[in-house]
């Protein structure tokens, strides 16, 4: 599983999101989860150390967590020039 967090959308290509800052949960190449900025704070405050580790650590496979630190994720661009 990739986690990237801190994440900037356009929304217009999120098919109907709304969401502008998030976070992505992918798993095999596929986005499966996109989260508001609002829904991991209130995820946060929620949580218990104890079962936030225990969620992690009965993961399938290992979990990667990328901060891309506000830039913009653009899904489904492709470089359409190269030769």
């Amino acid at each position: 599983m990739l986690i990237v967090k801190n994440c900037k959308f356009i929304s217009e290509l999120l098919e109907g999101s709304t969401v502008q800052k998030g976070t992505l949960y992918l798993e095999d190449g596929k986005i499966v989860k996109i989260a508001s900025a609002e829904e991991i704070i209130q995820e946060e405050s929620e949580a218990k150390p104890a079962e936030a580790a225990k969620l992690f650590s009965e993961a399938p496979e290992p979990v990667t967590i990328l901060d891309v630190d506000g830039a913009t994720v653009m899904p489904g661009m492709i470089d359409m020039h190269t030769h």
